[in-house]
């Protein structure tokens, strides 16, 4: 994930636009990568209250996609998926 890396340096940029860094973090938790986790975290202190929001649900998105949670949820078959 290319990407990953480019994000993580716009979020950590204090520079950037709060909307930018908004939508890094968003696209590092939807993104999934744990090594991202720590640079996540860190900013749950940010000085932005969007920016800590927008990190505490992709934090907790990276949480759960690794829990037992994840494992067991079933989940509804795609209408696109079902043979009729």
């Amino acid at each position: 994930m290319h990407a990953v890396s480019h994000l993580e340096h716009v979020l950590d940029d204090p520079k950037q636009a709060e909307i930018v860094r908004h939508e890094a973090a968003e696209a590092l938790g939807a993104l999934g990568s744990m090594g991202s986790l720590p640079l996540l975290e860190k900013h749950l202190q940010d000085h932005s209250q969007v920016i800590r929001e927008t990190c505490e649900l992709a934090v907790a998105r990276l949480k759960w996609q690794t829990s037992q949670l994840a494992k067991e949820e079933v989940l509804q078959p795609r209408y696109y998926d079902l043979k009729f």
